[in-house]
């Protein structure tokens, strides 16, 4: 018998690794230590303890009698029942409801376009048109509203409904006003001198029909390229350091606060598309503005390009209730820290539709330059956007304090890595869910190019990671209370699957596949401080059930087709009612390109039989 199991694992495994407690959290035996569930474990160990001998350990043997220690210390595995009831509780469907906010203004012939924003329940949704103005549509499957008005002065009411896939509904009312007030109108022949903003006589100037405007009513650009600073270079006060800003009192700019019943909206022309880039040297730090700075609530941006900014495209600061929506925004390069397309958060952030690409950081190889670079937001949606090619950093990252977010339907190749929840201030219930993410990264030793849950030791709790589709791996650490369920992750790497119980606790996996060709892919523990192991072993690890190892076919991966071939096994696997990965929907918008969905694109939708996507 091993008498003094502290000593064994002192000896094994070095005074810190035997201290610290084994997993756990409330009702979980918390701060059981290994020693004291090893003791109940003595029998299966004796064989290893006694070929180990009293101090001379060979790195082979320490690898088995880790693996068989533990084997018998996860805090699951007393109760595996308990597992079963946490996933219940854990994969139970949020509150179905809108966030945001809808447009209450159109202009008499030109067409009027909305997306509704809706988080919770059962994704995907339908969605129909309870009230309508005569010839207002809608797209079932993306709650996409488009209406031609035609009399001003006309008030028309709006009703939404959302349903999920669980049969729950949620509406939404609104009204829209058709008016000419509040348009102001930018134009490549326009003048800032002699024009009044009206769609006759334009501004030259995006920044001076945001001025003239005060910040509130809907500015649209006509087609062409603009080169644009807010303020010219070296006014006093400063605030020149921008391409356009928005929602900025001083220094005479005077714009106003927006609201809900009269937000400030900045878009293309309908039918067209306004390219943005800052004036200046392209990527010189002190020359080239930043993009986009917002410091109003209720803003809408949409379906422009912005290009070539230094460090940021846009930065929203105290701008709640932001939405950007099919827009596209590439080559953004810069030395700050956080070089991003979209950078900083907002409550209740609306980022739809986007194509988000060649982002560069000029000082380092790896890191700090990544698409979506989101600092404390909260109840926000991240939805159906191609983030590619950036090959030094995530796709998406959730980095500081994170409360309530949702990333759905988001296609994401050619980064490092897919989603990474960093935990560098405290993340609450983050849910990512039916998204794409291959051709990224999958060389490290870690599980890399996939989804990452923690890392900075701040921690993220209550993670639901569902119905992903990743060419690539899990890495789950400082993060307790990760739920992870339909989802494939198959990676070409080292290791698919990496969970740390020391600052993990409360891991559980179902119905989800997890393979490498590595016959050891997986680790369970300090990441660079255990043994790889196998997959049976992490399954009894983590109390893991309906899980599979089983390479999956998929329609054609030369195609960017990760639609998979489901087997009998992988049927039996998901069940009645359900599906394994993405959703369809999403795995056939990458196999066809991930083709543009904007305003400009929705009477295709909408004329179509059936919507496709």
């Amino acid at each position: 018998m091993l008498a003094h199991p502290d000593r064994f694992f002192k000896q094994v495994f070095g005074e810190s690794l035997a201290r610290v407690p084994f997993a756990g959290g409330a009702g979980w035996g918390q701060g059981r230590t290994r020693t004291a569930v090893t003791n109940r474990r003595i029998p299966q160990l004796l064989t290893e303890g006694e070929r180990m001998g009293k101090r001379s350990v060979s790195s082979g043997a320490a690898a088995a009698v880790f693996v068989t220690l533990l084997l018998g210390c996860s805090a699951w595995g007393q109760d595996a029942g308990v597992a079963d009831r946490v996933f219940a509780e854990r994969s139970a469907p949020a509150r179905l409801h809108f966030i945001s906010f809808d447009v209450p203004r159109a202009y008499p012939g030109l067409p009027y376009y909305t997306r509704t924003a809706v988080v919770g329940g059962r994704w995907p949704y339908t969605f129909e048109l309870v009230k309508r103005p005569e010839g207002a549509r809608i797209t079932a499957d993306r709650g996409e509203v488009f209406w031609k008005p035609t009399r001003e002065g006309e008030v028309a009411l709006f009703e939404v409904k959302a349903t999920d896939r669980a049969g729950k509904s949620v509406t939404r009312r609104w009204s829209v006003r058709v008016t000419r007030s509040g348009f102001c109108f930018v134009a490549g022949n326009g003048d800032d001198r002699t024009g009044d903003g009206t769609i006759g006589k334009p501004y030259r100037t995006i920044q001076q029909a945001i001025n003239k405007a005060h910040g509130v009513g809907t500015v649209y650009v006509r087609e062409g390229l603009y080169r644009e600073r807010s303020r010219p270079k070296g006014s006093a006060g400063g605030y020149d350091e921008y391409t356009l800003i928005i929602g900025l009192g001083a220094y005479g700019l005077g714009h106003q606060k927006p609201t809900a019943q009269n937000p400030f909206v900045l878009a293309s022309f309908p039918g067209e598309r306004a390219v943005i880039e800052p004036d200046g040297p392209r990527h010189t730090a002190g020359e080239t503005p930043i993009g986009i700075e917002i410091l109003a609530p209720y803003v809408l941006i949409e379906s422009l390009e912005l290009r070539n900014c230094w460090n940021k495209g846009i930065r929203p600061a105290h701008a709640d209730c932001l939405v950007v929506r099919g827009c596209e925004i590439h080559a953004v390069r810069g030395t700050s820290g956080n070089v991003a397309a979209i950078f900083r958060g907002t409550r209740e952030m609306v980022v739809q539709d986007c194509r988000l690409y060649d982002h560069r950081h000029v000082l380092y190889k790896s890191g700090h330059c990544t698409p979506i670079t989101l600092y404390r937001n909260t109840d926000a949606l991240f939805e159906d956007n191609h983030i590619h090619d950036v090959p030094t950093s995530d796709g998406i990252i959730d980095k500081d304090g994170g409360r309530r977010n949702e990333f759905r339907g988001n296609v994401i190749h050619g980064c490092s890595a897919g989603i990474h929840v960093m935990g560098q201030s405290r993340h609450v219930d983050v849910r990512i869910h039916d998204n794409l993410v291959y051709d990224c990264n999958t060389t490290g030793h870690a599980p890399a190019g996939g989804i990452t849950v923690g890392r900075h030791g701040h921690g993220v709790t209550g993670t639901r990671v569902h119905h992903n589709t990743v060419l690539g791996g899990l890495s789950n650490s400082n993060a307790k209370d990760t739920t992870v369920w339909n989802c494939i992750f198959q990676t070409p790497g080292l290791f698919a699957t990496a969970v740390d119980p020391e600052s993990c606790p409360g891991f559980v996996a179902r119905r989800t596949v997890f393979h490498c060709p590595h016959p050891k892919g997986f680790k369970f523990g300090s990441f660079w401080k255990v043994p790889a192991i196998d997959f049976a072993a992490f399954v009894k690890l983590t109390v893991s059930k309906e899980v599979l190892s089983a390479e999956v076919q998929f329609e054609n991966r030369h195609r960017n087709d990760y639609r998979p071939k489901m087997t009998p096994e992988l049927t039996r696997l998901v069940g009645d009612g359900d599906y394994l990965g993405a959703h369809e929907r999403v795995l056939k918008w990458a196999a066809d390109g991930c083709p543009t969905r904007t305003r400009d694109t929705v009477l295709t939708r909408l004329d179509a039989s059936e919507s496709r996507y």
